[in-house]
């Protein structure tokens, strides 16, 4: 029986094994200059790398570079852009 939300996986054997959430098995990456927000720091950042399992983002309007764990990043939105003071092509 296979859950919504969850996937089926199988070993060598083609025997089910136990299920687990699909949000476990996807991985988000984001491409070079995208701005997203960092819940753990509280501000929208600049992507500038990504390597060994963490994100690394700088303050739109320059700044020191941090590391991000990818897990609770997300796109930045308009508002947050604009508050942190990214200008938005015309």
């Amino acid at each position: 029986m296979t859950l919504v939300g969850h996937s089926p996986s199988l070993d060598s054997y083609g025997t089910e094994q136990a299920e687990r959430p699909v949000r476990e098995m996807l991985t988000v990456t984001y491409r070079v200059g995208a701005y997203v927000w960092d819940p753990a720091e509280g501000k929208v950042g600049e992507v500038r790398d990504e390597r060994l399992g963490r994100v690394y983002l700088r303050p739109p309007c320059g700044g020191l570079e941090w590391a991000a764990r990818p897990k609770g990043l997300r796109l930045a939105t308009k508002e947050e852009r604009k508050e942190a003071g990214v200008v938005e092509p015309a």
